[in-house]
């Protein structure tokens, strides 16, 4: 150590020796430095002396590697200012371990670019220097171009890695010395020099570094930088020349390369899957990511129309996608991609990393019903074929009903007229041949409902149920005879078909004729139907105009009279509702009271299954239980009993001097109990 390195002490000194930092180490090197001169077992050490804790939860520290939380202190002991120090910080942002972010020339980087959990080294210089140079806290960084070797990062006698956890500068925590041992040597060239570097180089440095280590990953994933291994790691960066770096066309070219080599791999998936990582981004810098679709866009641009340029590779379905990745590739949401999954045009997977939690929805797709999606949409492209066309380039894609069409194009019962994979599905133009028009004795649903008069979707819902007879034709779509249409017109009407011929409101109409005994065969009380739809011949027998005139019938719908019966007969009986009104309860009481037994209900014939109640026994419930003045709330017992200084439950309530009475809804009490309770209780006390 230099005599210039020392510094004169600004007050009394508490450490044996203090000295600058070095600039070619970090702040993490120069207390791994600092612990170490003052003979202190570990980092760790000389972090509790200078008092570093957190003040605040959200706080986060100066450097990713060890939890220095304030330079103050550091300050005080070296007697250097707080702003010559900032200059070797890289602060974090957040505390999230996910997405932890550190301050690098005015920029935010991810943390999964530093080793912050575990060291690198270069023995020889570490041997040399007794320092740890900030350089190799980069991942990029994989050699040493002083000594042309490999950076080390597993101690050469425990092959452990060593962590900056309770680590010291020159000696592994099982006491073997770093800077001892051989190291691999590499060719000699000029590595890139990370800390050099502008931001945007940087980044070209990563994408470059990420594409070229990993080209069938889907997506740029930084995180693959931490697992990788030095060695294999340093073959890919030595591939790269400064020259990519610094020149912008440069760049291009090198991307370009890749991308080419990742369609020659998968072209299955077309060409902008091979661009999902330039179109996603790093997810850094907004104005790089912009940089890089536009190479992605200018790539595909360049390419022939046709996807399967290169030698095909088998998929296997065992191939997974993200979710966000089929979507980049199909140029969809990843709502559009989750509803191809439930259509069964893609095919959903689980995610194996996250096997043992519960997902409501698949994160992954299978790659092979991606590529036969791609080769369906590519292969079957016509231009001659007449029909109605659909096309996907506005706001229809989110569309269920489009999204189904493309079942039908894995089916062949589609013709795809146009369809550009550098573009996605909003390219798409697809043909539905009108082959009902071939064949006049044939109809679709909407020629059906307008001979018939009625909604296009109670007819398909009738043809559903089984009353109409059709042929299959697309997905959501059938094929009406005439034959069969007229079949089922002699044997069944829509109550709206009645309605209109009697003047009458369709809805009340059924009313009535379910309460003379007409039940319908199809509507919504029945199977879900949109229209009630009755047999011919059970009305034949009937007297439509006096039941379209009749005021006395039971309405399903809520409408019309509340409280009126069918005929004299059962004149004493309530319905339901009916007896609700007359108790001043809900409904759901109601069904209490019955199920304790104090009200029973019978059961009409002429009103099918409803519940019907008597009038004698609905009043002599009301009349006992409910305007009984015998019978007091627990509110009234207790303002009673306070009233002449007694406690209701502990003094009436708890002795079992009153019974309580159930009503079926809450429990009551007597009125003439509880004054008995009160005198006992008087005389007694």
């Amino acid at each position: 150590m230099a005599a210039s390195d020392l510094i004169s002490p600004s007050r009394p000194p508490h450490l044996l020796f203090r000295f600058r930092p070095d600039k070619a180490e970090s702040l993490a090197g120069y207390l791994l430095r600092l612990a170490d001169a003052n003979y202190m077992h570990h980092v760790h050490e000389l972090l509790e002396y200078l008092q570093q804790k957190r003040e605040r939860r959200d706080q986060g520290s100066f450097i990713p590697q060890l939890g220095v939380y304030s330079l103050d202190p550091i300050c005080l002991e070296v007697g250097m200012s707080a702003e010559e120090f900032a200059w070797w910080c890289k602060p974090m942002e957040t505390l999230n371990n996910r997405y932890r972010k550190f301050l690098h020339h005015g920029c935010k980087w991810p943390v999964h670019l530093l080793r912050n959990q575990y060291r690198a080294w270069c023995p020889a210089c570490l041997r040399e220097k007794a320092r740890h140079l900030s350089a190799w806290d980069w991942h990029l960084t994989t050699s040493c171009h002083r000594h042309q070797a490999l950076l080390v990062d597993h101690c050469p006698a425990c092959q452990q890695r060593v962590k900056w956890r309770y680590s010291q500068l020159r000696y592994c925590s099982c006491g073997f010395p770093l800077y001892e041992g051989v190291f691999p040597t590499v060719p000699e060239g000029s590595p890139l020099d990370i800390e050099s570097l502008s931001p945007t180089e940087l980044l070209r440095f990563i994408t470059l570094a990420l594409l070229m280590h990993a080209p069938s990953s889907s997506q740029p994933d930084i995180s693959l930088l931490a697992k990788s291994d030095i060695a294999q790691l340093h073959l890919t960066l030595a591939e790269i020349t400064p020259e990519q770096l610094l020149d912008a066309a440069q760049f291009e070219k090198a991307m370009c390369k890749q991308l080419d080599m990742r369609l020659f791999q998968q072209p299955t998936w077309g060409p902008r899957y091979a661009a999902s990582p330039l179109l996603g981004g790093l997810q850094i810098d907004a104005v790089f990511d912009e940089e890089l679709g536009t190479i992605a866009d200018n790539w595909m641009q360049a390419l022939p129309l046709d996807p399967t340029v290169g030698a095909p590779h088998s998929v296997t379905s065992q191939t997974a996608l993200p979710i966000g990745v089929v979507a980049t590739t199909l140029n969809v949401t990843a709502h559009v991609v989750r509803s191809l999954i439930k259509k069964e045009v893609l095919i959903g997977l689980a995610d194996t990393v996250c096997a043992g939690r519960r997902r409501r929805r698949s994160h992954m797709v299978s790659g092979e019903s991606l590529a036969r999606l791609q080769q369906a949409l590519s292969s079957k492209t016509c231009s001659n074929i007449q029909g109605k066309l659909v096309r996907f380039d506005h706001f229809g894609i989110d569309f269920a009903t489009r999204l189904n069409l493309f079942k039908d194009v894995l089916n062949g019962s589609l013709a795809i007229r146009t369809f550009d994979p550098r573009v996605g599905l909003p390219s798409v133009e697809l043909v539905i041949p009108e082959k009902q028009t071939n064949n006049p004795n044939r109809m679709n649903v909407g020629i059906a409902a307008k001979a018939l008069g009625i909604y296009t979707d109670a007819v398909y819902r009738v043809a559903k149920a089984g009353l109409l007879r059709y042929e299959p034709y697309l997905r959501r779509q059938l094929l009406i005879s005439i034959e069969n249409l007229q079949a089922f017109h002699r044997e069944y009407v829509f109550v709206r078909e009645l309605a209109q011929q009697l003047g009458c409101n369709a809805t009340n109409l059924a009313d009535k004729l379910m309460s003379a005994g007409v039940q319908p065969v199809h509507g919504p009380a029945i199977d879900g139907g949109l229209v009630y739809v009755f047999r011919r011949s059970e009305l034949d027998h009937l007297d439509l105009n006096t039941i379209a005139a009749s005021r006395t019938y039971h309405s399903r719908c809520g409408r019309g009279h509340k409280r009126h019966v069918v005929n004299n007969d059962i004149a004493d009986l309530l319905m339901h509702k009916a007896a609700c009104q007359l108790l001043g309860i809900t409904p759901t009481q109601l069904d209490k009271i019955c199920r304790s037994g104090l009200l029973s209900p019978s059961h009409a014939e002429t009103h099918g299954s409803q519940a019907t109640y008597s009038i004698e026994a609905v009043e002599a419930y009301r009349k006992h239980y409910l305007t009984n003045p015998n019978l007091l709330t627990r509110h009234e017992a207790e303002v009673i009993t306070n009233s002449k200084g007694v406690r209701f439950r502990f003094d009436v309530l708890w002795p079992g001097l009153v019974i309580p009475v159930f009503n079926g809804i809450e429990i009551r009490y007597k009125k003439d109990e509880i004054e008995k309770a009160i005198d006992f209780f008087t005389i007694y006390r």
